[in-house]
């Protein structure tokens, strides 16, 4: 397997049992093939976003907390390679790769901002700080994504220890 950076239109031609003209005939070069499966990866972000919906922050946020993170590590498993490619190029200033992350990641921090907010009824947090949080706390989770799939080798044990303590943080942060 080699690294995406060193990826060549003749290797994707040949994975894909295709004629170099043939990928040439839909797509530019590399990056616009990685750019396309960027999209419909960032796309896929329904099953979390309906997590989500469904969580009512005056109820059980432990529960909710549970759902919507176990539908993100469930997202990143199937999606992570695309992901982490698309995460590298938006970090190495590609605009186009920067603006599929963030239309993806803008839709989770406004719904979790909206829970913060929701679970905070009657206190003196403003959008602002809500969103503010939720930008920090999505940022974390992102973050700690990668990180599962790429430092796997560490245990299941330090895993589940670290995904019990991202749902305990969010569900702390979601109540009042």
């Amino acid at each position: 397997m080699q690294s995406a950076v060193s990826l060549t239109a003749t290797a994707i031609a040949q994975e894909a049992e295709t004629s170099l003209a043939t990928l040439y005939v839909y797509f530019g070069d590399v990056s616009d093939i990685l750019f396309v499966l960027a999209e419909e990866a960032s796309a896929a972000i329904t099953d979390v976003l309906a997590t989500l919906e469904a969580w009512d922050p005056r109820g059980d946020n432990t529960g909710g907390a549970r759902c919507f993170l176990d539908a993100y590590r469930a997202y990143w498993t199937r999606h992570h390679a695309v992901l982490v490619l698309r995460n590298m190029e938006s970090d190495r200033g590609d605009a186009r790769f920067a603006d599929i992350r963030k239309r993806a990641g803008v839709r989770i921090v406004r719904a979790l901002a909206g829970k913060i907010l929701s679970g905070h009824s009657g206190a003196t947090l403003t959008d602002e700080q809500a969103m503010a949080r939720a930008m920090v706390l999505f940022a974390a989770i992102e973050r700690l994504a990668v990180r599962e799939m790429l430092y796997d080798d560490e245990g299941p044990e330090i895993q589940e220890a670290l995904h019990e303590a991202q749902i305990g943080i969010l569900s702390e942060l979601v109540s009042a």
